[in-house]
């Protein structure tokens, strides 16, 4: 990266370890103000808001900076990316669980139902979007010659 220093670095850090709010302060980079230390302490029952820091005005104050915004907003973007991806990938395995208690004889009668249930749901919302995808091909096809006879 050069000279250059993030504005935001967005990672999912192994259960069980705590984080380090405070990493900013100590590296200089924390012009909003000082981070809260351990957020995660300070949370109390009935705790209803959500937040990226746990200090609202704090993150009020970084949200209303445009750079921290854009790569805040890239960031979340990637990272839903990749969620996204890992739930693809394991797709396959999750079929092949709800298959299995699917015909197990020995599973519960309503455990058995309700996979055979989301399997059924599940393939008809994939027949419906094969079927949206199939439409909107047709119809971006035909607005793309309509578009090339009026030109010529």
């Amino acid at each position: 990266m050069g000279e250059r220093k993030p504005l935001l670095l967005v990672t999912d850090p192994p259960y069980g370890i705590e984080l380090d709010s405070e990493w900013r302060d100590r590296a200089g980079l924390n012009s909003c103000g000082a981070a809260e230390p351990s957020y995660m302490k300070h949370r109390v029952e009935g705790h209803t808001e959500t937040t990226i820091s746990g200090d609202t005005r704090a993150e009020l104050k970084w949200m209303k900076q445009p750079e921290f915004d854009a790569a805040y907003r890239e960031a979340r973007g990637v990272a839903f990316r990749q969620a996204v991806a890992r739930l693809q990938q394991a797709s396959g395995a999750a079929v092949s669980t709800l298959l299995k208690i699917m015909v197990d004889q020995s599973a519960p009668h309503s455990t058995r139902v309700r996979a055979a249930d989301s399997v059924l749901d599940h393939a008809g919302k994939a027949i419906e979007i094969e079927d949206i995808e199939a439409r909107v091909t047709e119809l971006e096809r035909a607005a793309e010659l309509a578009k090339s006879s009026v030109r010529g």
